[in-house]
């Protein structure tokens, strides 16, 4: 699995297998339009996982707490594609 980080119109940290995977997962769970993946596939931008850990690592759930190791590295592990970080206005 890759990484990939969007800003506009509202910020996303995206676990992915590939670019056209991370745009079609924040259009699907963050925002956009499918008549926008273009758009949002040249805003796409591939991170490095350490940078990508240390930011989801920082994260609280929606409960305001922070995640547990255990519920950090079963989610980076996972196959599945998801999105680790969201915007806090979308919450």
């Amino acid at each position: 699995m890759n990484f990939y980080e969007f800003y506009d119109p509202y910020y996303a940290l995206i676990k992915a297998i590939d670019e056209e995977q991370a745009v079609q997962t924040y259009i699907d769970q963050v925002a956009g339009r499918q008549d926008e993946f273009d758009d949002l596939l040249e805003e796409c931008e591939p991170i490095y996982s350490d940078y990508a850990i240390s930011r989801f690592a920082q994260c609280k759930c929606e409960d305001g707490n922070l995640m547990t190791i255990a519920d950090i590295l079963k989610t980076l592990r996972s196959d599945q594609a998801g999105v680790l970080v969201i915007d806090g206005s979308l919450i």
